[in-house]
This record gives C-alpha cells, structure tokens and sequence, in this order.
C-alpha cells in the first residue's frame, strides 16, 4: 500500500504528508504476545505513526506513505543524557516515518505537517535528507533564539514575521 501511495504521490504537485502517532491499545490483554506498555502500565498494545498523503491543492486522500509500528519496552529510570542517546527512543518515529516515505520524486513538493513531537534537531534533519519541507508545531515557544544576532524568544521571532501565506483546511 505505501508504494502504491507514494507512486500515485507523483501524480500530484504538492502533497501534505500528515504525520501523527496513535497508540493501539489493547487494554489488560497480557496474552496478547508482541504487545508492549502503553501510557498506563497495566494497558499493552503498539504505537501507529502514520503518515497520511493528501493533493494539497484538493485534499484529495491518496493513502498512507508510511507508517512505522514500535512497541515500548520496559526499561528502568535513567538519566537524561543517556536516555537521549538510546537507539529506540519514541522520538525516533518521526524520523522513521519521514525516512519511509522518502523523497518526493522529480517535480512534486512534499510538506510534511506534524505536532510537536517533531520539534527537535534530529527530526528537522530527516526534512533536510530527504528534500521535504515541513510544519512542525512548536514544543516550546519560550526557548530562546537567535535573529539578527540578537537572542529572543521563539514567540518575539515569530510575532514579528510578516505572514507571506496562509491556508485554511478543514478536514
């Protein structure tokens, strides 16, 4: 199915890939083999990220691009250093996905619109390989900056941009 959307993605211009992880859950099944914790200890299932293709101009669904499926494992309090330096970190989705669905071919732009999950160094890296532009809402708009030379506040930065294009969607 990802293959069949992404060859039907480069029938279009511009496609958003909307990006977003649902956790299935699955409830006290401890059973169930494969399953891992979700938020609640006690429930077990599986993160989804998805990543939906839409035509931008239409929004058109043209399927998922992607879509990695990780389920989490136990592991004991650790500091935050070496937290973010563990290979399966949940962060490391949003990467996946993006590496998934790859680059748009010749002649097409992919946005890729996310929360603010994405909003990390390691996740703008993955738009940067592949070629892909991208939304990413902010995680923290009080974290400091620099523009111009001058250091501010995400929210100053932003506040004084002019808007060049707006969109409204209503899905």
């Amino acid at each position: 199915h990802f293959e069949l959307t992404r060859q039907e993605c480069s029938e279009h211009q511009h496609v958003l890939l909307l990006n977003d992880t649902t956790e299935a859950n699955f409830g006290h099944r401890a059973e169930i083999e494969g399953l891992g914790m979700l938020n609640h200890e006690k429930h077990q299932g599986f993160l989804l990220h998805s990543s939906l293709a839409l035509d931008a101009s239409s929004d058109e669904v043209l399927g998922l691009a992607g879509q990695p499926i990780r389920h989490r494992q136990r592991v004991k309090r650790e500091h935050a250093n070496r937290r973010l330096k563990r290979a399966a970190r949940e962060s490391r989705l949003w990467g996946d996905v993006i590496d998934q669905v790859g680059p748009p071919p010749d002649g097409v732009r992919y946005t890729h619109v996310c929360d603010r999950g994405a909003d990390n160094f390691e996740v703008l890296c993955h738009f940067e390989q592949q070629g892909c532009d991208f939304v990413v809402r902010a995680a923290q708009l009080t974290r400091t900056v620099e523009v111009a030379g001058a250091k501010v506040s995400l929210q100053e930065a932003l506040d004084a941009l002019e808007r060049r294009h707006c969109i409204e969607r209503h899905l």
